[in-house]
């Protein structure tokens, strides 16, 4: 482990402590410290669990377990013929924090949905044809909802959703609405339901218990790109095609506010134990008041020149976590935003 980024990761733990309204610090991780080439190690996505060990996915297909002090605990290469591309990857909610989703998407077969058992070691492939889109766990992490794209381009042919039950090692149910084109998906906080975005910017719901549709609304006037439920599942934000981020009410499919956009999103993430909503618009994260409408902050990667940002809350909400990469220099880091829970004046 290079002493350098051990010092890093002491002075990040001494500034989290610290209520900064907003700071930042960043993590690198040096290449030296991970058996792959520096120009592999690009992090296309990342998840934190309520121990703060942080599960990363780089684009090479290598994933990477470090814990809280940044040292590496596990690490698997998830490409069965070289060609992987990790798309997404998530841990599962506590107490099953030992389970990992890895979404691989690459050229077949690396091109599959698994399960990574960390207390066995074992990896459970998802048996479905296609290209998972995204994915999302319910709240006790028994189950996962995968949307799939089937055929040569996730772009063509026929999407649909699948349940696969962790424990059982199967496919609960699936469905699919063949006038639809699905996006984004999003489970509901302790309900038995999800939310699943489509191209056309609807919203659909699904009750997995009783396997039926139970209502839509028309969200976005483009593809709804992402969808966030607020912790206590009366609310839904979601981000889309036609530059704006919007809240909503569950029961009433009410606006609760609108914020338009500058750039093309990606993530909208809601904030644990808040009214608060953080959206990705690479190079900035925008992060506002749901009910209010108001921004809290913004937080500026326009110095890191960054390609591409993945975003997590902490699962307390105290800070988000951010990546950013610059393909020209190739930097790799995951940074820190201790985020007020007000605006700043």
């Amino acid at each position: 482990m290079n002493k350098q980024f051990v010092v890093f990761v002491i002075l990040l733990i001494i500034m989290m402590a610290i209520p900064i309204s907003p700071a930042f610090a960043a993590i690198p991780f040096d290449s030296k410290a991970i058996p792959r080439q520096h120009s592999e190690l690009l992090i296309r996505a990342f998840d934190v669990n309520a121990s703060g060990e942080i599960v990363i996915a780089y684009t090479s297909g290598l994933v990477e377990i470090v814990d809280n002090m940044g040292i590496s605990i596990y690490s698997k290469d998830f490409s069965l013929r070289g060609s992987a591309s990790i798309r997404g990857i998530a841990w599962a909610p506590a107490p099953r924090d030992y389970l990992v989703a890895v979404n691989v998407n690459g050229d077949f077969p690396d091109r599959y949905v698994a399960i990574w058992d960390l207390s066995t070691d074992q990896v459970t492939i998802v048996d479905q044809a296609g290209v998972s889109l995204a994915f999302d766990w319910n709240a006790d992490g028994t189950l996962l909802a995968i949307i799939y794209a089937t055929g040569i381009s996730e772009f063509f042919d026929t999407d649909f959703v699948a349940i696969w039950d962790v424990d059982n090692a199967s496919v609960l149910m699936r469905f699919d609405e063949q006038a639809e084109r699905f996006t984004a998906i999003a489970w509901r906080a302790d309900y038995n339901e999800v939310a699943v975005g489509t191209a056309s910017g609807d919203v659909i719901f699904w009750n997995i218990g009783n396997k039926v549709q139970y209502g839509s609304f028309a969200a976005h006037t483009d593809r709804v790109l992402d969808l966030s439920w607020s912790p206590t599942g009366d609310k839904l934000a979601t981000v889309g095609g036609d530059f704006v981020v919007k809240a909503w009410d569950q029961i009433s499919n009410d606006m609760l506010s609108s914020l338009p956009l500058e750039r093309t999103p990606t993530q909208v993430l809601w904030r644990p134990n808040s009214t608060a909503v953080a959206v990705v618009e690479t190079p900035y994260i925008v992060v506002f008041d749901a009910l209010s409408n108001t921004i809290i902050t913004t937080i500026d990667a326009t110095s890191s020149r960054a390609a591409h940002i993945w975003a997590v809350w902490q699962v307390d909400g105290n800070a988000l976590l951010y990546s950013a990469y610059n393909t020209p220099n190739q930097e790799v880091t995951i940074n820190i935003a201790i985020i007020p829970t007000t605006a700043s004046r």
